[in-house]
């Protein structure tokens, strides 16, 4: 912390009379305009805080505890938004909402591997991709074949290590176990 920082923080302390200045605080003060600009400040604001009409505790604690009572006048509450228009944000969200789950759930059925026992993804009936309905027989015939097996379908290994040997591949495991 530089000498400008631990000023800045005494300066409100000193202001208020429950401290005083050291010597060397004393002599940075003269020296560093920033400090002295902010020491003036302080002390304006010190001033003002005077001039404010000190407040009685005990006065104000009594007019809160009959304002709870009942004593005072009851305030009105106003609301920030009408309650109609909160109604309709919860539909819209709620709408929304039904949107998202009937468009997901299918497809999280759809693609949960435990559906079969293969672990292969399965389709579920009623599913249409329109843009299959242009193609031929033999291009339909041709595309199930490239789709026949998902890329990657029986492999156990994690990408990138097939080129690792047996001690390197344990040394990787006891790493992953902490």
């Amino acid at each position: 912390m530089t000498g400008c920082d631990q000023l800045s923080e005494r300066m409100p302390i000193v202001a208020a009379g429950r401290s005083t200045w050291s010597a060397d605080e004393v002599a940075h003060l003269t020296i560093c305009p920033d400090c002295t600009a902010e020491l003036r400040l302080v002390g304006r604001v010190r001033q003002l805080g005077d001039r404010l009409p000190t407040g009685d505790p005990a006065a104000i604690t009594l007019k809160i505890r009959e304002r709870m009572a009942g004593g005072g006048a009851a305030a009105k509450v106003i609301p920030l938004r009408s309650r109609r228009r909160m109604t309709y944000w919860g539909l819209a969200l709620a709408a929304a909402a039904a949107a998202v789950l009937a468009v997901a759930v299918p497809r999280w059925r759809s693609a949960d591997p435990a559906n079969s026992a293969t672990g292969r993804t399965t389709i579920v009936a009623g599913q249409v991709l329109s843009e299959l309905d242009d193609l031929s027989a033999p291009e339909l015939e041709a595309l199930l074949r490239e789709f026949s097996t998902p890329p990657g379908f029986g492999k156990s290994e994690p990408a990138g290590t097939g080129d690792l040997n047996a001690e390197e591949l344990e040394r990787v495991l006891r790493s992953w176990e902490g």
